[in-house]
């Protein structure tokens, strides 16, 4: 009888995971079409050009911005000189000078 019950909640246990799948959600920050979305990070060139990024996550880049937008999220802007920033709340706008080479999005 034990035997059958183990049986039974390994059934249900390959049952949930196969109809849930194996992540839930989105684990890395990834570059997303701006499509005039306002949530998103976004780094802005000096030629206008926007580059967006969702999701919570690191990124390693190499983007010359003159505007930084946080959108909906918590960001850290690490610049080439070593430099720091932190924009610590939401929907946020600053203009900074610089090449971004890490994005850490929460």
């Amino acid at each position: 009888m034990v035997k059958n019950a183990l049986k039974a909640v390994g059934t249900i246990l390959t049952a949930v995971v196969l109809a849930t799948g194996f992540s839930s959600s989105a684990s890395a920050a990834n570059r997303v079409d701006c499509a005039g979305r306002t949530d998103f990070v976004t780094l802005i060139a000096p030629t206008g050009v926007e580059y967006c990024f969702a999701n919570a996550g690191t990124l390693h880049l190499s983007v010359l911005t003159h505007e930084i937008k946080s959108g909906n999220n918590r960001v850290v802007v690490t610049f080439h000189d070593g430099e720091v920033w932190r924009l610590d709340q939401k929907y946020l706008h600053a203009h900074i000078h610089g090449t971004v080479v890490r994005l850490d999005i929460y």
